[in-house]
């Protein structure tokens, strides 16, 4: 008997019973043989196809087909840790069973979430895919900071990850502590501390602080001493009459003479090419000539001529002009030390994956005094640092401080100033620039991150 079934039918790959060849003889014996072989090859195909019909009808009883997206089973999300810390690198991971009918379907999408603990609605932070291997699939996320809430930072924040197999029921991961082991603190904190301290050390704090012709810049005036040379008072002047003309006129008692004077200073177009007899250019003439006969003496107290000293120092003391002073400067000093901090990171990005508020402020008071770095110096420190990488971000500043000192004039104070902010402490070598060490110990003792740069 044919392994197959009863009878002397074959049956095929595709389950068919196949009639057996006819070996001839032709004869009425032969022909009624050859019918009842037909005969019994039909009811035995009838029966094996009544019994495949009977398996097939127990399979979907007894063993239901999986609804789809239940193939794939996911199980025991975990964190490598128990706690993270922001911007802080975490793996975490899940055991995936698959079956044998989707061994080749090996990918796993993984979804970061920041939970609002006031709402507990999610944030995504990150995506990222994995493949399954030995059972199980994982990713590293970076722990990025959440968005901050009503301009205040997230001290701390749980989260979770979301993981799902194309034929999996989604998964997620069981909360993630993650907390802030340093201080950070918002841009807008850190340009405020970064004016505080700079206006500390330009003028001990003062709006209203006047100078004169002591470092050749002819009269240098408020928070950031802006002076009549290169025009950076006569702008600052002329924002203050813009914002309100009438309050900038009353600042000078009804002096019109003064009051005529000084629109006319604002009012002088650039002359490059001008010599003041020293063999250096002057870009503003007659204003030098004018800042120049406001005092008699070139070191204070100056001996100041006809009450300028005085009208300068209302105009120092109004509230407005104080906001204008302070938010030029911030606009003015951040994008010139933004530009030193995407030169620096462009050369070490590993040392720049956080900007400290240290080295932020270093750099903005670094710009206030030589807003440009020369190209021979930036050609300079490049072939340094590319010999002999700097260890660490303060390192960095530090160098890039001690060669624009070298460049300028007061560079044992400027350098001082600078290493002053970077320690965290007064600097002997800073001389008449010497800033208080409750100021520096205010803002700058504990380690900062500046958030959103």
């Amino acid at each position: 008997m044919n392994s197959n079934g009863p009878g002397t039918g074959m049956k095929s790959a595709d389950g068919i019973f196949q009639k057996p060849k006819n070996s001839g003889g032709g004869g009425s014996a032969a022909s009624r043989a050859a019918k009842r072989q037909a005969e019994s090859d039909k009811k035995s195909q009838e029966e094996w196809d009544k019994q495949d019909n009977e398996t097939a009808r127990k399979s979907v009883v007894e063993d239901p087909p999986v609804e789809k997206g239940e193939v794939v089973k996911l199980s025991n999300p975990k964190w490598a840790k128990e706690k993270g810390q922001f911007n802080e690198k975490m793996i975490t991971e899940v055991d995936v069973d698959l079956p044998d009918t989707h061994k080749h379907l090996t990918r796993v999408s993984f979804t970061l979430f920041a939970a609002s603990q006031g709402t507990g609605k999610l944030e995504r932070i990150d995506a990222k895919d994995a493949h399954v291997k030995e059972g199980k699939a994982s990713v590293e996320f970076t722990l990025f900071y959440p968005q901050q809430k009503d301009g205040q930072l997230v001290k701390e924040c749980p989260y979770v990850c979301v993981m799902k197999h194309r034929d999996s029921k989604e998964l997620e991961s069981p909360k993630l502590e993650v907390v802030a082991t340093v201080e950070y603190l918002t841009l807008k904190e850190a340009q405020g501390i970064a004016f505080e301290i700079t206006k500390e050390y330009e003028t001990s704090g003062s709006y209203s602080k006047l100078a004169g012709n002591f470092d050749g810049a002819g009269l240098s005036f408020g928070s950031m001493q802006w002076n009549i040379k290169w025009g950076t008072l006569q702008k600052m002047l002329g924002k203050f009459k813009q914002a309100d003309e009438a309050a900038f006129e009353a600042c000078f008692d009804k002096d019109a003479v003064a009051f005529t004077k000084i629109k006319e200073v604002m009012a002088e177009k650039q002359a490059d090419g001008d010599e003041d007899g020293d063999g250096e250019s002057v870009p503003f003439p007659e204003g030098m000539k004018w800042a120049k006969a406001t005092h008699s003496k070139a070191q204070p107290p100056y001996g100041w001529l006809d009450h300028w000293d005085t009208y300068f120092k209302k105009i120092g003391e109004n509230a407005t002009f104080q906001v204008i002073q302070k938010q030029t400067s911030i606009d003015d000093n951040h994008k010139r030390t933004m530009s030193k901090i995407e030169w620096m990171k462009g050369i070490s990005p590993d040392l720049w994956a956080e900007v400290y508020l240290n080295s932020y402020c270093a750099l903005f008071d670094l710009c206030n005094q030589h807003q440009t770095v020369r190209k021979a110096t930036r050609k300079k420190l490049e072939a340094e640092w590319k010999k002999s990488a700097p260890a660490t971000q303060v390192k960095m500043v530090e160098s890039l401080s001690s060669e624009v000192a070298k460049a300028g004039t007061f560079s044992e104070q400027s350098l001082g100033r600078r290493m002053g902010i970077l320690k965290a402490a007064p600097n002997a070598g800073s001389g008449w620039m010497l800033i208080s060490n409750s100021l520096l110990g205010k803002y700058l003792k504990k380690e900062k991150v500046i958030q959103d740069i």
